[in-house]
């Protein structure tokens, strides 16, 4: 029986295509930027916003599900009810606080989802079946592992300031420390991460023209038809409305 490690798949309960995901990703940020709150436009949202939640709890990231779903019913209610019985300035705070998180959290957490469950070879692959180029495919495969690689680095980081006993009230207090110990560090690790990570890819035969057998699996099925079809619908209805 062939391990996931060899096909490069990760262990998943729900396996959506790359091509789906993205398809998903572009559709949950469009809408929820520029959709109305009315009529079907607002049912559309809504249930593009709930997605994201239902597919990383199917994913096992229960955490994660959970906490996003929390916080985005806790903004919906704010903006539908509580602006209603404020004036002033703390209507206008609720108002520009619950927009930023109805508005650009799902899609945050929609492009999460995409990276979390889908590995550099299956989206290689995928970019390959849509026949785009490599001057995008391979930028787009660096930063599948660039982004994961950063927030390793940072978290290392912050055991690191830990163990000599900075702790991150006393960086939020005083700036120039949060620059000296966080940010300078991270910024060298990135411009060091970014260049072994293209390296890597180029060694990997990413940018020859010679065409790329690949191992792993990629395909529609039926939940990539019933994903499919509700982001294309819920496109469709902002474009009308």
């Amino acid at each position: 029986m062939q391990s996931n490690i060899m096909l490069g798949v990760p262990k998943t309960r729900l396996r959506l295509d790359p091509r789906t995901k993205i398809l998903l990703t572009a559709s949950v940020s469009i809408v929820l930027i520029s959709g109305g709150v009315i009529g079907y436009d607002r049912i559309a949202r809504i249930i593009l916003a709930i997605l994201p939640a239902v597919l990383l709890i199917s994913e096992g990231k229960l955490k994660s599900g959970f906490l996003y779903s929390a916080v985005f019913l806790t903004a919906s209610f704010a903006e539908s009810v509580l602006l209603m019985h404020t004036k002033g300035v703390s209507s206008f705070v609720i108002l520009i606080c619950s927009g930023l998180v109805t508005r650009f959290v799902p899609g945050l957490i929609a492009g999460y989802y995409l990276l979390s469950t889908t590995t550099v070879s299956e989206f290689n692959c995928a970019m390959k079946r849509m026949h785009l180029t490599d001057k995008i495919t391979i930028p787009l495969s660096v930063m599948f592992r660039f982004i994961p690689t950063i927030l390793e680095e940072s978290r290392s980081i912050n055991v690191a300031m830990k163990m000599r006993g900075i702790r991150r009230s006393r960086l939020l207090t005083n700036p120039i420390l949060y620059l000296e110990y966080k940010i300078v560090p991270l910024l060298m690790s990135v411009v060091k991460i970014g260049e072994e990570l293209s390296a890597a890819s180029l060694t990997k035969g990413l940018g020859s023209e010679m065409k790329r057998t690949n191992i792993c699996q990629i395909g529609f099925h039926k939940a990539d038809i019933i994903i499919a079809f509700i982001s294309l619908s819920g496109l469709l209805l902002c474009i009308i409305n």
